[in-house]
């Protein structure tokens, strides 16, 4: 598929030479006046660091290293974690008032997770999430987190850390509890042709793509026209848009993360964006969440009328996520990098197996 041409920037057609292809010396010159033209025009203005100057901060400030230490560790902190965070510790205090206590103390937290665990039966990694988000603002911010005064930070302690292990732990015991499905390519070509008979055109042509992408329903919703790029070893890579993996310390992969594409799904995604303008969202009609909901819904009718495995649920799209990485590994075998799975080892693993295994892993009575 051959997209419209771009045109060619002002400074390109300004610097191409017009007689025979430049030499090396040439390019490396004009690439220099570039740089130094948009270094010029935009580089702020150099700030010289006074010695005196510092040392006068110093002094003033003295009886306020406590206050700059906070502040400065509070920077390191992205505005998107920080309000994480900050959510988290505010559920944790509404919990505490609700028991009369005036501070989140070691027993409200360890009632907290246990009053969790009643609901939901473990398996997790919230109450770590929580854990941590409440380590992190004792440090910063203690009086914020309901600190006891005069305590010192405890949510890193070692009875603690095995509290929330304690929690997530139980996932590692058999259980009768439902475990979820895998989309294989035999039940998405049923799935797809059950989709299309409903004429919900746009959930099959999500669904396929997340099938044949390895895509999570987030990154599918963030693909625009024209992300699927050829790369320099003749493939085709799909660019993912705020990878779930980014965090404050990743900056290199804050907006966009290369993933490998076999010739069928690049094929295919090309088909799609065929239809639609160079730069508009390609499944933007599945944007509002109640439109996502509907979605997901399809996969549980769809169990039921088609029939899918007893014993397995299929709740939504993550399901063609389990397929595709199976089929990597019948394709390509485990030699794949991780990078290009998006995933750990162990999570890895997990995904890629099959239905009869995940059917064994259910508790024998």
């Amino acid at each position: 598929m051959i997209f419209p041409a771009c045109p060619i920037p002002e400074w390109v057609i300004k610097t191409t030479l017009s007689s025979e292809k430049r030499t090396t010396e040439e390019t490396y010159m004009v690439k220099a006046q570039k740089k130094k033209k948009v270094q010029g025009a935009t580089a702020p203005k150099a700030r010289k660091i006074s010695l005196q100057a510092q040392i006068a901060f110093g002094r003033k400030n003295r009886g306020n290293v406590a206050a700059i230490h906070s502040d400065l560790r509070k920077k390191c902190l992205s505005t998107k974690v920080k309000a994480q965070y900050k959510g988290k510790v505010e559920k944790l205090k509404e919990f505490a008032r609700g028991m009369g206590s005036q501070y989140i103390t070691k027993d409200v937290f360890v009632l907290w997770v246990g009053s969790l665990e009643d609901q939901t039966d473990g398996g997790t990694t919230t109450a770590h999430g929580y854990r941590m988000a409440l380590a992190r603002m004792q440090e910063l911010d203690p009086e914020g987190a309901l600190l006891e005064p005069g305590k010192t930070p405890w949510a890193r302690d070692k009875d603690m850390a095995e509290v929330t292990k304690g929690y997530r732990y139980q996932s590692k015991e058999a259980t009768d509890k439902p475990k979820k499905g895998t989309m294989t390519r035999p039940m998405l070509l049923e799935f797809l042709g059950w989709l299309r008979g409903k004429k919900l055109r746009e959930d099959a042509d999500l669904a396929e793509a997340c099938h044949r992408c390895g895509l999570r329903l987030s990154e599918a919703l963030r693909v625009l026209v024209g992300d699927v790029i050829p790369d320099d070893h003749e493939t085709s890579t799909l660019l993912i848009r705020c990878d779930k993996r980014v965090n404050a310390n990743s900056k290199d992969m804050e907006q966009l993360y290369p993933k490998l594409l076999d010739d069928e799904a690049a094929d295919f995604l090309r088909g799609l964006m065929a239809k639609k303008k160079h730069g508009e969202p390609l499944f933007g009609a599945m944007r509002p969440k109640a439109r996502q909901n509907r979605h997901r819904a399809l996969y549980k009718e769809a169990a039921i009328t088609l029939k899918w495995p007893v014993g397995l649920y299929y709740d939504g799209p993550h399901v063609n996520r389990h397929g595709w990485m199976g089929m990597c590994r019948v394709k390509m075998g485990q030699a794949l990098d991780d990078a290009v799975y998006q995933v750990v080892k162990t999570t890895r693993k997990g995904y890629q197996e099959t239905t009869q295994q995940r059917l064994a892993k259910r508790k024998k009575h």
